[in-house]
């Protein structure tokens, strides 16, 4: 497609023309068709060529999608804002005419009406606190259409409005981005323990301790030594690096490593190779 003929977007970023996108976008409501700025007179098609990769990069044929422009009636209703909404995680906000969704129409403002038709998956709308099949452009200038997410671990709830004046009838995308929040506690998903010499130094591989977060970045996550810490053993930090702060740090001349006891660690140090566990103590068998 060229300028002349739109775009396809995804709803994370509307200005930005994208050439390839998942299945589960789809599923989301994500992908959209921004047809071009430029009215014209009569049907415009277009056609664009697509394929499908798998997850083992295996192609299907090629094959047409084909899009029809059709030019714009001066008297349907008309989107003349729609900024979408963001919200965190549970939260409620309402669609407005002055903040995110207008609609105007030149001849029977009165008798529009717009409802859901596809989408809202992970929330509600009421007007007026109470489920309604429909709301008019009046609801919205009044701010009393409001979308309340369900607290779900979710990243966007699209909606697919469909508004009519009773003879005229326009489909449009209402993009909802949902912020989330961590409500959600680490899960252990590796907790192998160690089997060592006495005196022996052995690192901590992820494959031996790990977690997953939902709703952090999994490499954030921290481990903290609960006390009463061992006398028998000590966590250790080492790096070939020189460290930001080598005040806190020994370096070991034998293999030229920089160490340091610790009480707490992230899993990016597991990841990295960083962490290790060392026996001081007499042999046990615990």
């Amino acid at each position: 497609l060229s300028f002349e003929e739109g775009y396809i977007v995804s709803t994370d970023d509307r200005n930005l023309p994208i050439t390839s996108f998942y299945q589960g976008d789809l599923k989301e409501f994500k992908i959209a068709y921004k047809p071009p700025a430029v009215d014209s007179d009569t049907d415009r098609i277009f056609q664009i060529e697509f394929e499908v990769v798998d997850t083992e990069g295996a192609v299907s044929d090629p094959f047409a999608f084909m899009i029809v422009v059709k030019p714009m009636n001066t008297l349907a209703p008309v989107v003349t804002k729609n900024t979408g909404q963001l919200l965190y995680e549970g939260q409620s906000r309402p669609l407005s005419s002055s903040h995110n969704l207008e609609i105007s129409d030149e001849d029977n403002l009165d008798t529009v009406k717009i409802s859901v038709i596809d989408g809202l998956r992970h929330g509600e709308l009421t007007v007026l606190g109470a489920r309604r099949k429909f709301f008019t452009p009046a609801d919205l200038d009044a701010g009393a259409v409001i979308y309340q997410h369900d607290g779900s671990d979710t990243y966007s709830d699209n909606i697919i409005f469909r508004m009519t004046d009773g003879t005229h009838d326009v489909e449009f995308l209402f993009p909802i981005t949902v912020v989330p929040t961590d409500d959600e506690p680490p899960i252990i998903n590796a907790n192998t323990g160690l089997v060592l010499f006495k005196n022996q130094m052995m690192q901590i591989s992820s494959l031996m301790l790990s977690a997953a977060d939902i709703d952090s970045e999994d490499l954030t996550i921290k481990f903290t030594l609960e006390p009463p810490t061992s006398t028998v053993g000590q966590v250790l930090l080492r790096q070939s690096e020189a460290p930001e702060d080598p005040s806190t740090w020994k370096f070991n001349t034998g293999d030229e490593m920089y160490e340091k006891v610790v009480t707490e660690w992230i899993q990016r140090d597991i990841t990295d190779g960083k962490l290790f566990y060392k026996h001081i103590g007499p042999h046990s068998t615990r």
